[in-house]
Formats: structure tokens, C-alpha cells, sequence
């Protein structure tokens, strides 16, 4: 499977140079949902519904292939390269993948700073549960943010329109120029529209990368919600400080 693996660096020269870029993470949950058949019904790790309407949308979003970064996580690749492949040629999608593990695996390796530093000189809009409103200045020190837009924990594309009404009315009135995405399977749909709308603000998904630093949500397994989180048994404390730009890298 072909990939084009940009790295870190990539993306902090483009934040630098106030280039806006749009990087979306498909992992194995999008993929299997997109591909349909007999997976719609099924729930991922996070409680998420594979329903009929959120793969009609995604394959929406693959089938558009809009000029931005779609990345496609090593789980996806390593477990889901046969749907991804059937689901490419069933519905005609020719997609150039990225390599979407590049920011989580900076997250836990404590090199995630020169993004992070970067992110802080924009105006952000940030679509998270409510564990990572932490993500702020008050709380873990990531950045902050000027609005922060709350999806349901499950199934946010049950309220597309009403988070992008959401997003998209602040995006106007604070004059937005960046958008941070962790709202699970619907992100991707929640990010191309929003890409088609404003081509010109950065957008970043970044999925489960802050989920070690927050304590879990109710119904998630204990040490957050992705297995790598728990077979790790990562110094979050550590990774903190050296992400934060306050340890050394």
C-alpha cells in the first residue's frame, strides 16, 4: 500500500509559515465503517455505532479526496489492509495516504513540543469531550483555546449539523484560524465539510494522541480509551513536561 510518510517536521514548517493544511486520521474503525457490509451494527472501543449514514458519509469524504493530508494509522494498515483495498476498488477511490501516526507517536514518545509550540501562536477552535476542555492552560498546558465545542461522547454524527452549525458560526465570529478535532469516527466527515467550507483555516485531527493525559470517560476502559495507551504504562507525567515544552525532549 503506497504511503507518503511526512515527518513531524513537515507539519511544524507548514504551521510556521502560516500555511493552512488539513490532516485528517482514518484508523481501523473509520475504514471498517466506510466499508459497510456486514460491519454496520458493530461498536468500536469508544462505544461508537458503525451506522449506515455515518459509512455513506465517509465514503463521501474518500470518494471527494479533497486536497489535504489523509493519514492512515498503522492499525488500519496492518489489520484492515484488505478492506481498505476492497473498499478503494468497489467505489472507484484513488487516495495518496500519509502516514497518519506520525503526531500520536511524537505524543508518547515526548517529541510533540514543535507542534505544540507552533499551534499556541493560532487562533483555536478545539471539538473534544469534555475531559480535554483540560487541554488549556488551566489545565495540562497544551494551549489554549478560544471556543471549545462539546460532541457527545458516542455518536457524534447523529448531530452532524448542529456541531457544524456550531463550529462553523465560531469559526466566523472569533476569526478562527485553527481547528483541533477529537470527535471519533465523525471527524473526518465533521473536517471535509468543514475543509470545503473554509479551505484556508489549518485543521489537525487529532484523534485519542491527548487520552493518556485525562483521566478516562465513563465506559471506557481503564487507562484510556486505546489499547497502546494501556500496554504502554507510559510516564504521562514525563511526556507531559517534554510535549508542554517544560522537560527536556
Amino acid at each position: 500500500m503506497e504511503l507518503i510518510k511526512h515527518p513531524l517536521s513537515f507539519y511544524v514548517e507548514l504551521l510556521k509559515a502560516r500555511t493552512p493544511f488539513t490532516f485528517a486520521r482514518w484508523g481501523d474503525g473509520e475504514i471498517l465503517t466506510a466499508y459497510g457490509h456486514e460491519f454496520i451494527g458493530r461498536r468500536n472501543s469508544n462505544g461508537c455505532t458503525f451506522t449506515q449514514s455515518l459509512s455513506d458519509d465517509l465514503r463521501r469524504v474518500l470518494k471527494a479526496n479533497r486536497p489535504y493530508y489523509h493519514g492512515l494509522l498503522l492499525i488500519a494498515r496492518s489489520k484492515r489492509a484488505a478492506e481498505v483495498q476492497k473498499l478503494c476498488a468497489e467505489h472507484s477511490i484513488s487516495m495518496q495516504w500519509v502516514d497518519g501516526d506520525v503526531i500520536l507517536n511524537a505524543c508518547i514518545k515526548g517529541r510533540l513540543w514543535p507542534l505544540i509550540e507552533q499551534v499556541r501562536q493560532y487562533k483555536i477552535l478545539y471539538v473534544g469531550n469534555e475531559r480535554l476542555r483540560g487541554l488549556n492552560g488551566r489545565g495540562a498546558g497544551f494551549f489554549d483555546y478560544s471556543v471549545y465545542v462539546k460532541p457527545p461522547p458516542q455518536n457524534a454524527h447523529t448531530v452532524k449539523a448542529e456541531i457544524e452549525r456550531l463550529v462553523w458560526e465560531n469559526v466566523e465570529k472569533h476569526a478562527i484560524d485553527f481547528i483541533g478535532w477529537s470527535a471519533g469516527l465523525a471527524s473526518k466527515v465533521f473536517i471535509d465539510d468543514t475543509y470545503a467550507r473554509f479551505p484556508a483555516i489549518t485543521q489537525i485531527d487529532f484523534g485519542s494522541s491527548f487520552d493518556g493525559y485525562f483521566p478516562p470517560m465513563p465506559n471506557v476502559k481503564p487507562g484510556g480509551s486505546r489499547s497502546y495507551i494501556r500496554a504502554n504504562k507510559l510516564d504521562w507525567k514525563d511526556l507531559l513536561a517534554k510535549n508542554t515544552g517544560k522537560g527536556g525532549a
